[in-house]
């Protein structure tokens, strides 16, 4: 049984989410720029960039309105390599490389880390892998270093309904993507009490 404490703090990261902003509960002010959340622009500019979301320790694309900040402290970045560098420094810089597979190899046979969608992905490998690259014979391995295993399911829920969130602006996508933070954080909280 999932207690109610339990039950609000999966709401306090998927219902934030739903809504746009990367916190729960908190306004602090705060400097660290990875803290904060993306600067809002309002303006016509359609500018590519990247922010740093804490909740679920990843980049996301994003649009920004305006070609610069106004607040020269802002989370927003030009580019992923950026944004991984300054936010995460606590994922080694080597699990942002993106190692050249063989398409010769007739099966998969290593993992990798895919920093752009955070998710340990398999790779064509014939080469032998070196210490300290993106590149590792297990699974649990690439997730033990590079991310988080626990974080990878909150962290492609939250894309899915980051997605969604710019198809579904008016408030009954709001509500429809609040229902489904709901039963994501449920079917979570299910796979960690029987994992337990």
């Amino acid at each position: 049984m999932i207690s109610v404490n339990m039950k609000i703090k999966y709401l306090c990261i998927f219902i934030p989410a739903a809504l746009g902003f990367s916190e729960c509960g908190t306004s602090e002010n705060n400097t660290d720029v990875c803290k904060m959340n993306p600067p809002y622009e309002p303006g016509r500019a359609i500018i590519p960039g990247w922010f740093y979301n804490g909740s679920i320790d990843l980049c996301l694309y994003y649009e920004f309105g305006a070609v610069s900040a106004e607040n020269k402290m802002a989370n927003r970045f030009s580019s992923l390599s950026d944004c991984s560098k300054t936010c995460r420094r606590h994922v080694p810089s080597f699990c942002f490389d993106t190692p050249k597979g063989n398409e010769r190899v007739e099966h998969p046979t290593k993992w990798t880390y895919n920093s752009t969608s955070g998710k340990c992905v398999r790779l064509y490998w014939n080469a032998v892998t070196t210490e300290d690259s993106n590149v590792f014979d297990k699974e649990a391995d690439c997730l033990d270093i590079c991310r988080d295993s626990r974080l990878s399911v909150l962290a492609h829920s939250y894309l899915l309904i980051w997605n969604a969130r710019e198809m579904a602006p008016d408030i009954i996508g709001t509500i429809a993507l609040a229902k489904l933070a709901i039963l994501i954080a449920n079917t979570f909280a299910k796979r960690e009490t029987t994992h337990s």
